[in-house]
């Protein structure tokens, strides 16, 4: 039996795996977790409807607003400290076309159980 409280906020962890292109011609793979709110379908609808209205990504805006946090597994190439979550390193990220895509496909394949594909 499912049980739930419909007015509850829905938090949830996913893996993020990304493949970001190196200097040798491939990609380097790596992975994070990052934390996420389950937004409502109508709220999806609006961000989207918002984005193009404004001529932005759509799933960047989605993801700026899904993307709540994530684990200290996400470091700073350079010194190895782990990345605390904050609005301005969330937005560095997902300025990042390979991250971006990775989260928004951790995000929707969360959702739907791997189910369905996100919108383009």
């Amino acid at each position: 039996m499912l049980k739930l409280r419909i007015a509850d906020r829905l938090e949830f962890t996913a893996r993020v795996s990304v493949e970001m292109p190196n200097d040798r011609g491939g990609f380097d793979r790596a992975s994070f977790t990052a934390r996420f709110e389950m937004l409502p379908d109508t709220e999806i609808d609006a961000i989207r409807r918002s984005a193009q209205e404004a001529g932005e990504n759509e799933d960047k805006a989605l993801m700026r607003r899904a993307l709540i946090g994530w684990e200290n597994d996400l470091q700073d190439a350079e010194t190895g400290e782990p990345i605390a979550f904050s609005d301005d390193n969330r937005d560095l990220l997902l300025a990042l076309l390979p991250v971006r895509n990775a989260v928004a496909h951790a995000y929707f394949a969360s959702i739907s159980n791997g189910m369905i594909r996100r919108k383009n």
